[in-house]
């Protein structure tokens, strides 16, 4: 018997809205850029996928799952509709984001016929963050460079220029991931002090959401699964150090498998 092996494919969310589709996910071209993606990430043979949405969501989402799986030609938009699976604080309206036509095509790719919903979600408190810093400049300049640094290298990257694999190979590359957390994450934790440290209280939520995603992972992992986790890449770093970390569970570098 052995541990289960964990690979998490780190992503970026497949917005199509408005001012926000620099990808433009939904084209035939950048459709088939995505099944060779899904082509090569099925080498690592997983028999479990977990996705970024709430166990309160898994049985909903596995019934548009199943009625996919019977029917790929399903209007998945309109079954979101009746659904009204929810992400993070909004209902998910559109199937060209990730948990959806995505995730399902990897699903059946892999003969995988549920799909583990472990995300954890309890607010979003960053923009707070930003708030107090504007009360002293130096604070609030010094974030802001931070903050800007990794958005400068995800917007160098993140074009409509660029394939949808050297995206994947971006997102998923440690580095990308330890600039992201050192420069996007933890500077935060500088801002309010004593008994107002909103900076610390949104780091601490991170860590809290990251450690309640890898407790879900955790409680459905078997001896000698292999599981792929479709998640956002801003989590990677944490739920590889978890992982890594854990001695009953095996990381496996989606990377290895990208090129």
């Amino acid at each position: 018997m052995s541990n289960p092996k964990i690979m998490i494919l780190g992503t970026f969310h497949f917005e199509t809205k408005e001012g926000t589709d620099i990808i433009k996910i939904q084209n035939e071209n950048r459709q088939k850029e995505l099944s060779e993606i899904i082509n090569k990430i099925s080498e690592f043979q997983p028999n479990k996928l977990c996705v970024e949405l709430r166990p309160s969501e898994e049985e909903k989402y596995n019934k548009i799952f199943q009625e996919f799986l019977e029917d790929p030609t399903l209007d998945l938009n309109g079954k979101l509709g009746e659904y009204k699976i929810k992400g993070a604080d909004y209902n998910i309206t559109e199937s060209t984001d990730e948990r959806i036509k995505f995730a399902f095509d990897l699903g059946k790719y892999n003969r995988i016929n549920y799909i583990n919903c472990i995300d954890y979600f309890d607010g979003w408190s960053q923009p707070k963050v930003f708030e107090k810093a504007k009360e002293d400049d130096v604070a609030y300049k010094k974030l802001e460079d931070s903050y800007m640094r990794f958005a400068n290298a995800f917007y160098s990257t993140f074009n409509e220029s660029a394939s949808i694999e050297k995206i994947f190979r971006f997102f998923n590359d440690k580095e990308t991931n330890e600039l992201q957390h050192s420069t996007s994450f933890l500077p935060f934790n500088e801002i309010g002090v004593g008994e107002d440290s909103v900076g610390v209280d949104f780091v601490a939520s991170w860590y809290k959401r990251n450690l309640h995603i890898f407790s879900n992972l955790k409680s459905i992992s078997k001896e000698e699964d292999r599981i792929l986790v479709l998640y956002g890449a801003g989590h990677l770093k944490l739920l590889r150090d978890f992982i890594k970390d854990s001695l009953d569970l095996d990381y496996v570098e989606a990377l290895d498998y990208l090129f």
